[in-house]
């Protein structure tokens, strides 16, 4: 089992997004959860956008759960087997 993932590399070479794509994929995976982290609050919604436009990107379909307001950090669920993503600072 895997349980940490080293990726190297220069300033705007990908970094991001092939973690990103990594965990959506393993979300397909049932039974699975993602917690996406960043340290200061501000920079939370440029991530936030950058992962939701990586799902729609790989067609992964998910909702935002406003039922559900745990702390105040977004959840969000997706349509095919109800595994969550969450965001958090």
């Amino acid at each position: 089992m895997v349980d940490e993932i080293n990726i190297c590399g220069s300033w705007e070479c990908g970094k991001t997004y092939a973690c990103i794509e990594l965990i959506l994929k393993c979300l397909n995976l049932p039974n699975m959860s993602a917690c996406f982290v960043r340290k200061k609050k501000h920079k939370m919604g440029e991530l936030m956008t950058t992962v939701l436009n990586s799902a729609k990107e790989f067609d992964i379909p998910y909702f935002k759960d406003t039922s559900v307001s745990q702390y105040g950090y977004p959840l969000y669920i997706l349509k095919n087997n109800h595994n969550e993503m969450r965001f958090l600072y």
